[in-house]
C-alpha cells in the first residue's frame, strides 16, 4: 500500500522535478559564463560612468601598494584612487583568467575595504557610509571594486559590459 502510494507520488512529480533539474542546470551554466566582452570595452564602460573629479589614475606601482598584487600578472587592471588621504572614492577593474586569479583579488579588495573601514571608523561618517554601500562583483572573467556616488551607474555599465550588452548609454 505504501509503496503504490509512493509510485503514484513518483509519477506525479518526476516530470516537475526533471524541469527543475533541467532548469537549474541551465541558470549555472549562464551564472558561471565567462564574459567574451574585451578588457577595453569594459574599460570604456566603467570609465564612462565614474566621476573622477575625486580620484586619479594608479599605475602598476599603486596598484601593488593598494591591494599588493602585480598588475602584470592579469590581462588587464584598471584602478582611480582617492586624490587625497581623506578620500575614499575609488573604481578598480580587474580581468583574471582564473579561479585563482580571482580569489587572490578578492582577498586583496576585501583586505582593501576592511583597511579603509577601519581607518574611518568613528570619525569619517560620510566615507564610512559610501565604503558600506561599495558595489563588488567576483564574476568568471572580471572583478569589479566601486566606491563613490556613482556606484549604481557604474555598476549598471558593467554589468551591460559583461554580458555584452554595451552600447554607451545604460539607464540602471
Amino acid at each position: 500500500m505504501v509503496q503504490r502510494a509512493m509510485n503514484k507520488i513518483w509519477k506525479i512529480l518526476q516530470y516537475p522535478l526533471a524541469v527543475l533539474l533541467i532548469g537549474a542546470i541551465l541558470l549555472g551554466v549562464r551564472i558561471g559564463q565567462k564574459s567574451m566582452t574585451p578588457f577595453e570595452n569594459m574599460q570604456s564602460a566603467v570609465e564612462s560612468k565614474a566621476d573622477f573629479s575625486l580620484m586619479q589614475k594608479a599605475d602598476n606601482q599603486m596598484f601593488k601598494r593598494l591591494y599588493g598584487l602585480d598588475a602584470n600578472t592579469f590581462e588587464g587592471v584598471l584602478l582611480y584612487y582617492p586624490l587625497t588621504n581623506m578620500g575614499v572614492e575609488e573604481v578598480l577593474l580587474v580581468k583574471v583568467d582564473s579561479q585563482e586569479d580571482r580569489d587572490a583579488v578578492k582577498q586583496a579588495v576585501e583586505s582593501r575595504l576592511a583597511a579603509q573601514m577601519k581607518s574611518f571608523d568613528g570619525y569619517g561618517v560620510g566615507q564610512s557610509e559610501m565604503l558600506e554601500k561599495a558595489v563588488i562583483h567576483y564574476d568568471e572573467s572580471y572583478v569589479l571594486f566601486c566606491v563613490g556616488d556613482q556606484t549604481a551607474d557604474v555598476e549598471a555599465a558593467y554589468l551591460a559590459a559583461y554580458k555584452g550588452e554595451w552600447s554607451g548609454e545604460v539607464t540602471p
